[in-house]
């Protein structure tokens, strides 16, 4: 005499599932948002004394204003630089383009 054996099915959704999935994540949203808000400037103001939140980054303390005119004629000059460079790099793609094929 012989047991079969039947498959067990279990059904983990039900009906709605996804629409309180979703008033879940929204309401978990909310709630940490809320106390992210809430505790944030507390948190800064532990980890950082006031000094340290007021300055400004060490690489912009070092350079002193520049003048509008120079900053332009600077980047002017940089872009000249790189149109030139994107030229010869297009030349010599082309030149290679040109160049017979060799059957060895």
């Amino acid at each position: 005499m012989g047991v079969s054996a039947r498959p067990v099915v279990v059904r983990w959704a039900e009906r709605g599932s996804d629409s309180n999935f979703l008033a879940g994540f929204v309401v978990g949203g909310v709630v940490f948002g809320a106390l992210g808000f809430l505790l944030a400037p507390q948190i800064s103001k532990t980890l950082l004394n006031e000094d340290a939140r007021l300055r400004l980054p060490r690489f912009l303390e070092d350079e002193a204003p520049k003048d509008p005119e120079a900053t332009k004629q600077d980047l002017i000059d940089k872009i000249a630089q790189l149109n030139a460079s994107i030229d010869e790099v297009a030349a010599q793609l082309k030149s290679k383009d040109t160049e017979p094929a060799t059957l060895s």
